[in-house]
Formats: structure tokens, C-alpha cells, sequence
């Protein structure tokens, strides 16, 4: 998977999941904390290695790496909560909810 700057009005995040090729937001990105890029990236390389676009599956793997990373499992839900702020779909409050779910578990 290769990491690419844009500019402009795209997401946060978009990956191309038959090229491997991750279209980041420039200013978006430099605006998270490094340690909210981080589960980002996780996500994403999680779509790549799947070849899925199952937002769940992505979590619950990003969040899996994260931890064995050293990170605690609350920075991952500070991390989601960071980058689904505002947005009012049902499939991020699932996402929200299945963090949740993760931390009380972990």
C-alpha cells in the first residue's frame, strides 16, 4: 500500500483497493494527531490486506494492530470518535458502538 497527498475536497482517506494506492486529504491528515494518523493507516492497510470494503472488519483489525503497537485501546476509540465526529449515518454510530464494545472486552 502507498501513501499519497492530495489537496482539494476528497476525504480524509481514499484507497483504491486494486492498486493498493491511499489518496490522504494533505491538510486533513497534518490537522490529526499522530497518533489518530496511525489508526487510520491501520484501517486502511486493513481494507488493503482484506481486499474489503467492510468498515467493521477494518476496525476491529486496526484496532487489533494498534494495541500490539503499544497503543491503548481508549486512544483507538479517541481515534474513531476523532475522525466520525459529525457524521450522522447509521453505519458510524455501529462502528462508534462496536469500538465501545472493543474496549470494555479488551
Amino acid at each position: 500500500m502507498t501513501l499519497h497527498r492530495v489537496s482539494g475536497s476528497q476525504p480524509l482517506a481514499v484507497l483504491d483497493l486494486h492498486t493498493g494506492q491511499l489518496r490522504v486529504n494533505g491538510p486533513q491528515w497534518d490537522a490529526l494527531p499522530p497518533a489518530t494518523r496511525r489508526f487510520v493507516y491501520l484501517h486502511e492497510l486493513a481494507h488493503w490486506q482484506t481486499r474489503s470494503d467492510d468498515e467493521l472488519l477494518a476496525d476491529q483489525l486496526a484496532f487489533a494492530a494498534y494495541v500490539a503497537e503499544g497503543y491503548r485501546p481508549a486512544q483507538a476509540q479517541a481515534a474513531l470518535q476523532h475522525i466520525l465526529r459529525g457524521v450522522g449515518t447509521d453505519l458510524a454510530q455501529l462502528r462508534l458502538q462496536f469500538m465501545s464494545r472493543r474496549i470494555v472486552n479488551s
